[in-house]
């Protein structure tokens, strides 16, 4: 009877065993957090590969470096840090890309589609040296699209710089204004204000306000969370030194936009 009781415990405390290891490694796997898969394409302008590095920084700190032979090198990014892809090759003009990866949370438990972007590296002129003062592109999570996705914002601006950047000096940067011509004076009549009254703002009204400030590396990140009557917004205005970029629940909106709505 002893011997029966002695089995019976064995079995049970192996059968424990098992569901505890079973529940614990389907723990492990729901935890898992998927990677962005960034591919990128490169091309030179009128050369080839020979002596081009790819630099990888995460939150200014070297990560990776490529020395590439193909034109094609897909890359995982671990989620919520900041990633600057330089592409550099003596002799042309070198571009930064920059890569953020924080995503909302338990977001990562689900794969991303994979992000492919091609650059072309552009010969330096021969009687100056082009530096570009910020990243050419800009990739970061949308909460519009619930995944990574390119820009356009942030490229428009960036188009500008290299615009600038790259267009020759100007030798006639100083010319003489033409002689402003005398206007007789204008005699201005001012009509008394009348007392209207205001129509109701479509606007609702502002209950409460939250504002949350982050200092990161190389941006400033500021969070205002605005609860209305009927729900809460929250804005995002993110600092660069070279600019900044505004949003709305995940949207891209204006500068003016998030002054007004946030007062």
């Amino acid at each position: 009877m002893k011997q029966n009781n002695q089995l019976i415990t064995g079995f049970l405390n192996t059968a424990l065993c098992g569901i505890l290891l079973f529940v614990f490694s389907n723990t492990i796997y729901s935890q898992k957090t998927y990677p962005l898969n960034f591919t990128m394409k490169l091309k030179v302008q009128d050369g080839d590969l020979k002596n081009v590095m790819i630099t990888i920084t995460k939150k200014r700190v070297p990560f990776k470096v490529i020395d590439p032979n193909l034109d094609k090198y897909p890359v995982d990014l671990p989620l919520d840090n900041e990633y600057y892809f330089t592409y550099s090759k003596i002799g042309y003009i070198s571009k930064t890309v920059f890569v953020d990866t924080h995503v909302p949370d338990k977001r990562g438990e689900s794969e991303f589609d994979k992000t492919i972007y091609s650059i072309e590296l552009e010969k330096q002129p021969e009687d100056r040296v082009i530096v570009y003062s910020q990243p050419v592109a800009r990739f970061a999570y949308s909460n519009q699209k619930d995944d990574f996705s390119f820009d356009k914002d942030y490229a428009e601006l960036a188009d500008k710089m290299m615009k600038k950047e790259i267009a020759p000096p100007d030798p006639k940067a100083k010319r003489t204004s033409p002689p402003i011509p005398k206007t007789p004076p204008i005699k201005v009549v001012l009509k008394p204000t009348e007392n209207k009254k205001s129509n109701p703002s479509t606007k609702a009204i502002a209950k409460n306000k939250e504002v949350k400030v982050i200092q990161e590396d190389t941006k400033k990140i500021t969070v205002i969370t605005v609860s209305t009557e009927e729900k809460s917004y929250i804005y995002r205005k993110e600092e660069y030194s070279f600019g900044a970029f505004f949003y709305k629940d995940g949207k891209s909106i204006t500068s003016d936009t998030f002054d007004n709505e946030t007062k």
